[in-house]
């Protein structure tokens, strides 16, 4: 949708930091804006909006489609991320992936991560993602394969690891199952599967 906008330019001598997409290109322009549209600090985290010496005007014969992927003349990447004190940025996830929870961005990979752990979840094979919940509330829903042992302790250590995570109590997350997953196979009939639960 639009040439590049980062990267290591000829007058910068420094080396482009790890995991940095760069500093912004000659006659490029990027914003990174929290949820109301503000401007996001230096180091925080929000949507990544660009334009570069050549980006899109419209999707042809898809005004819908080009409303949503434009803002005040910048094109929403959907990526989040964020900007350093030395004018680098960095790509932290995608909107499209993120739970929010209680006003939060949340990664589903952090949540894994954490569940991942336990004593008695198979590593690997646990997949957590948001669905509407009741009244429009979005809900948490991890699935994991169990190896055994006390699913109460398992579902008790659950909750504390994932509010452990995301830095604030847990509401509204469901352990939806402890059967074999297929290390992830098929998230879109896992996520069905949820939505029927959940409703």
């Amino acid at each position: 949708e639009c040439t590049p906008v980062f990267g290591k330019y000829y007058d910068d001598p420094r080396p482009v930091p790890a995991r940095a997409l760069g500093r912004l290109a000659p006659g490029a322009t990027a914003r990174i804006i929290r949820a109301d549209g503000s401007e996001c600090g230096i180091g925080e985290e929000g949507e990544i909006l660009v334009r570069a010496a050549a980006t899109l005007k419209r999707y042809h014969g898809d005004p819908e489609l080009t409303a949503q992927s434009m803002r005040d003349g910048l094109f929403r990447s959907g990526d989040l991320g964020y900007r350093d004190a030395d004018g680098y940025y960095y790509i932290s996830g995608r909107i499209k992936d993120v739970i929010i929870v209680g006003g939060r961005n949340v990664f589903p990979e952090d949540i894994e991560r954490a569940v991942g752990v336990l004593d008695g979840v198979r590593t690997g094979n646990v997949i957590a993602f948001g669905v509407e919940g009741r009244h429009g509330a979005q809900n948490i829903v991890v699935v994991a394969e169990c190896t055994g042992g006390n699913l109460e302790e398992i579902r008790r250590d659950f909750v504390a690891n994932v509010s452990h995570e995301l830095k604030t109590p847990v509401g509204g997350i469901s352990l939806l199952a402890e059967a074999v997953l297929g290390a992830k196979d098929d998230p879109e009939a896992v996520e069905r599967f949820a939505q029927r639960i959940l409703v």
